[in-house]
């Protein structure tokens, strides 16, 4: 349904640039934070379920998934 539209997004190498730029900060900060702790699922609210929701559906666009 998006597909010319997101062809088009993503055929420019300058928001390819941005989009692994952006890839870089989110994998070093999940670095850092990654040795904070643990929780179980049942102790996540809706909106820390929401928010890791949102940063796995990052994976779909291309640059992100890695």
């Amino acid at each position: 349904m998006f597909e010319k539209a997101l062809r088009g997004i993503f055929a420019s190498v300058t928001l390819a640039a941005v989009f692994l730029i952006a890839n870089g900060f989110l994998l070093l900060v999940g670095e850092r934070a990654r040795g904070r702790g643990t929780r179980e699922v049942a102790e996540l609210g809706l909106g820390q379920a929401a928010l890791i929701g949102f940063a796995q559906s990052l994976a779909l666009v291309p640059g992100f998934s890695r």
